[in-house]
C-alpha cells in the first residue's frame, strides 16, 4: 500500500517512541505525517524534521 500510496501517514501513540521493535516495515523517508496523542521529545522531533515528516499530535492540556 505504501509503494502506492500519494502520502503514507503512520498512526502512533506516545508510547511507542523510544522503544526498539523487533521488526522493520519501512523506512522513515517514506511517511510524510505521523500522528500521536503527546508531543515526543525533542531529539525526535528533530530526527522527524531531518526527514521532512508533519508531526501532528493533541496539545497538552
Amino acid at each position: 500500500m505504501q509503494q502506492q500510496a500519494n502520502k503514507v501517514v503512520l498512526l502512533a501513540d506516545h508510547s511507542k517512541f523510544d522503544r526498539t521493535a523487533f521488526i522493520k516495515l519501512f523506512s522513515f523517508d517514506r511517511v510524510d505525517y505521523i500522528v500521536t496523542d503527546e508531543k515526543p521529545s525533542e531529539e525526535w522531533i528533530e530526527f522527524l524534521n531531518n526527514y521532512h515528516i508533519s508531526l501532528i499530535y493533541a496539545p497538552a492540556e
